[in-house]
């Protein structure tokens, strides 16, 4: 059966999340050790440890914040659609997360972020993920989202059924 919970690893990270750093940039903040800028159009960057600005996205999101999960992310439609990540971490235990994106701020909450507020709210629902188990039983997740999602989520989920590592 596959519940939504967080692994200890993933529960200290939200813990921390509370506890973000000020720094003296209004639009700078740190998470777990690592920093981000609230760039003033919407979104947020991550600040490597050469000073470089990347920006996270969902897909990077997931990279950066649990890194301990080796993620495959898809998307699926144009302006609009819906994305799909799994991911297997050191244990092979597979792990599964959706969202939907936007062309503009109104409808994407990524590109919509303009406060620290919202970027901790963001950092902290992309470090949730559900938690699914063995690829078999991410395989049966998968046909069942497959199956009762519709539009773009399908497609995605389609994508993802194609990958190397989960064919």
């Amino acid at each position: 059966m596959v519940t939504r919970q967080q692994d200890k690893q993933m529960s200290n990270g939200t813990e921390k999340l509370l506890e973000a750093i000020e720094t003296e940039h209004r639009n700078t903040f740190i998470v777990n050790n690592k920093r981000f800028m609230i760039e003033k159009h919407g979104g947020i960057y991550f600040i490597d440890n050469d000073d470089e600005l990347q920006s996270i996205g969902y897909s990077r999101a997931l990279s950066i914040l649990l890194p301990e999960i080796d993620w495959i992310y898809e998307e699926s439609g144009s302006y609009q659609g819906e994305w799909v990540a799994v991911g297997k971490d050191n244990y092979n235990i597979w792990y599964y997360k959706r969202g939907s994106y936007g062309s503009c701020s109104g409808c994407d909450w990524y590109k919509g972020i303009n406060d620290k507020e919202g970027a901790i709210n963001y950092i902290k629902a992309m470090m949730l993920v559900d938690k699914v188990g063995t690829k078999e039983e991410l395989l049966k997740y998968l046909e069942n989202e497959k199956n009762n999602g519709w539009g773009s989520i399908k497609e995605a989920i389609d994508k993802i059924f194609k990958h190397p590592n989960i064919s």
